[in-house]
C-alpha cells in the first residue's frame, strides 16, 4: 500500500559469519524506505505508473564489550530502481556499549524520517538512540539518561514497559514513548545540545485515556482488572510520521 507496487525481491547476499572473538550479532532487521516524491522525478524503471520507488534496508548489529573496534552495524539495501541488493557495508558504532549477552537490543518499529532510520537500542550496558543515515552510510549514537525506564534483567515473560519512537513535530527530533501499567511518558531530545532530557516532558495517565470514552469503557476495564488482579501495560502499536497519530491498545481496545 505504501508504494502501490508488488515486487518479489531477489535473494540477498548473506552477512559475514559472526567472529567469535569480535562479539555476537543480533537478529536481522528489515525496514522499508519509500520515496516521498510520489513518482515525480523518479529514475528509470520507477516512473509514476509503477508507483513510488523504494528501498528495503537489511540491518544487523554486532556487539562487543571487550573489543570496541568490533562494534558495528552491518547494512544492505535493495533498490526498486536497480532491482538488486547492494554489497554489505560495515559501519562502526564504537560508542554503543553492550556485551555478547544482550538479547536483541534493537527494538522493533523503528522511526523512518526521510533516509534516516532511528532505532531505540537497549543493551545490558545502557539505553541508546541509533540513527542510521542510509545514503551517507553513517551512524550516530546518543545515550539516553540513566533515569530512562526499562525492564530489569530478570524480566522475561511479563514485560513492564512498551516503547515506540515518534516525533513531537513533523520533521523534528525523535521522541521515545514509554508505557507502563500506570502512564505513558514522552522522553525528548534537546534541539540544541542533542542530549536526552533526564525527565519525561509529557506524561498522560492511562486512566485519563480510558476516560475519553465517557467513563463507560473505564468502568468495564476496571471490573476486568479487579477480576484478574493486575494492570495491563498499554501496547504502543504504531506512529504515523505524516499525521502524528499514535495507535495504542489497552485491554483489547484501540485508541
Amino acid at each position: 500500500p505504501a508504494t502501490r507496487r508488488r515486487l518479489v525481491l531477489p535473494p540477498e547476499l548473506a552477512f559475514p559469519e559472526d567472529d567469535p572473538d569480535a562479539g555476537r550479532s543480533t537478529d536481522v532487521e528489515y525496514v522499508l524506505l519509500v520515496d516521498d516524491s510520489d513518482g515525480e522525478g523518479a529514475g528509470a524503471g520507477a516512473d509514476a505508473a509503477d508507483g513510488r520507488p523504494f528501498q528495503v534496508l537489511k540491518a544487523k548489529l554486532v556487539l562487543s564489550e571487550k573489543y570496541r573496534s568490533h562494534r558495528r552495524l552491518l547494512v544492505q539495501t535493495f533498490s526498486s530502481d536497480h532491482g538488486a541488493w547492494s554489497p554489505c557495508t560495515e559501519i562502526p558504532t564504537p560508542n554503543l556499549h553492550g556485551s555478547d549477552s544482550s538479547p536483541s537490543p534493537l527494538q522493533r518499529r523503528p522511526l523512518v524520517v526521510g533516509d534516516v532510520v532511528h532505532w531505540l537500542c537497549l543493551t545490558d550496558s545502557g539505553s541508546y538512540m541509533l540513527m542510521l543515515h542510509v545514503r551517507a552510510a553513517r551512524v550516530n549514537v546518543t545515550a539516553l539518561p540513566v533515569s530512562f525506564p526499562r525492564d530489569g534483567k530478570n524480566i522475561q515473560y511479563d514485560r513492564r514497559h512498551q516503547y515506540l519512537l515518534a516525533m513531537a513535530t513533523a520533521g523534528g527530533n525523535p521522541v521515545v514513548l514509554v508505557a507502563d501499567a500506570d502512564r505513558i511518558s514522552a522522553w525528548e531530545q534537546s534541539k540544541h545540545t542533542k542530549m536526552w532530557k533526564s525527565r519525561p516532558q509529557v506524561v498522560i495517565e492511562n486512566e485519563m485515556i480510558l476516560g475519553f470514552n465517557d467513563g463507560g469503557l473505564a468502568e468495564l476495564i476496571e471490573k476486568e482488572r479487579r477480576w484478574l488482579n493486575r494492570k495491563h501495560v498499554p501496547e504502543l502499536l504504531w506512529f504515523g510520521e505524516r499525521s502524528g497519530v499514535v495507535l495504542l491498545r489497552i485491554h483489547g481496545f484501540c485508541f
